[in-house]
């Protein structure tokens, strides 16, 4: 039976899934609602279920507000982009039949392409963000469908820069730059649900994780 009130740094952390400096840091970084009996000791503490469940919901809410601003502020530079490309084609089709104009549209194609790679990997770390939420709030299975689409997501670009002249040469770098921090933090979810896995393996004493339905801040 869950205890109404968890009146220990130790009972908290069992509470959430996490350890004792998580839910510390989660205090003062991010304000869990923890109390402090008036009289009592500086370490007495104790904390509500409900409160806790109420706290973590909003994180989950502010976290999701966040990258779906992320997202609609891609959004609104891939038009910007799209509609200055759109003008540089405009002015292409002007140049006369010829060496030049077939140059110029060489390179606007490569230039668009590389703009699509851009808001891939925009897209994939949207996914990641995503995914690492679901890891934190024990949801595994979609975490394991964010990881598993953020990959295909950075399969397409990798092959799609193998391509000799696929985008200028001049943005090559700042693309792969981008690809293997994609990648890399696929891999730190990759390990983050080995570790909530095993921590979901093991016995967790007086209080059950069943009750946990909320979600915690990404920095965790």
């Amino acid at each position: 039976m869950m205890p109404s009130v968890l009146t220990s740094w130790k009972e908290i952390g069992h509470y959430l899934g996490k350890g004792v400096r998580t839910v510390q840091r989660w205090e003062m970084e991010f304000g869990l609602p923890v109390r402090r009996p008036s009289g009592g000791s500086h370490r007495t503490i104790l904390a509500i279920p409900q409160e806790l469940d109420e706290w973590t919901r909003r994180q989950t809410r502010s976290s999701a507000e966040e990258a779906m601003e992320i997202l609609r502020n891609e959004i609104a530079a891939l038009r910007r982009e799209t509609a200055a490309l759109r003008n540089r084609l405009e002015r292409v089709e002007k140049v006369p039949l010829g060496e030049t104009r077939q140059w110029e549209e060489v390179r606007f194609s490569a230039r668009v392409r590389a703009e699509s790679i851009r808001v891939r990997l925009s897209f994939a770390l949207t996914i990641c963000a995503i995914g690492e939420g679901a890891t934190v709030r024990g949801d595994s299975v979609q975490a394991k469908k964010n990881v598993e689409r953020a990959e295909r997501t950075t399969g397409k670009i990798r092959r799609s820069l193998e391509l000799p002249g696929y985008v200028p040469a001049e943005e090559m770098g700042e693309l792969r730059k981008g690809l293997k921090e994609v990648e890399s933090r696929i891999l730190r979810m990759r390990a983050g649900q080995v570790k909530a896995r095993g921590r979901a393996g093991r016995k967790r004493p007086a209080v059950s994780s069943s009750r946990w339905s909320g979600s915690a801040p990404s920095a965790a």
